[in-house]
């Protein structure tokens, strides 16, 4: 899952950090602090990797306005579980993938904003009328697919802040 150059490299620093802490002299608080940091780093590194490096963000709900360039669904089969991926452009910002769980309804949504969709028109998400319009992808809502709705934008129309 997270590459292996990371890894060796977490590894290493962690390593030669601890082994000095624990040779050098100081009080006993300061170094066993310094060593919960180093670990806790370690931990938030792990969960912080897959968001820099451009892997999908697992998410229940994506940000409003945000305009979806495309997505590809991967229905559940054989025991797995399903992903919707989204490409999106927010404004002027530089692209994000966003990983949904599949459900079905979403599923629908997406295959009827898919025949409405015209030439040259835009899919974007519209969770205003929901009470979910400030959600910055930090979802916490269930993950039916009632979490995001789309709007289709005329191509002459501009998208409002």
């Amino acid at each position: 899952m997270i590459n292996a150059p990371f890894i060796i490299g977490y590894l290493l620093v962690a390593t030669i950090m601890l082994w000095y802490l624990v040779k050098s002299e100081g009080h006993i608080l300061n170094r066993v602090s310094a060593i919960a940091i180093i670990v806790g780093y370690g931990v938030v590194l792990v969960y912080l990797i897959p968001a820099l490096m451009g892997w999908p963000i697992l998410t229940k709900n994506m940000p409003d306005k945000t305009q979806i360039a495309t997505y590809i669904v991967k229905e559940p089969r054989d025991g797995n579980r399903g992903f919707i991926y989204f490409w999106t452009i927010l404004e002027e910002q530089d692209p994000r993938s966003y990983k949904v769980d599949y459900s079905r309804e979403l599923h629908k949504k997406l295959i009827e904003a898919g025949k409405r969709r015209g030439k040259g028109s835009r899919l974007v998400v519209d969770n205003v009328g929901k009470g979910k319009g400030k959600n910055k992808s930090k979802g916490n809502q269930d993950n039916s697919g009632d979490s995001i709705n789309f709007k289709i934008i005329h191509p002459r129309a501009t998208v409002r802040k």
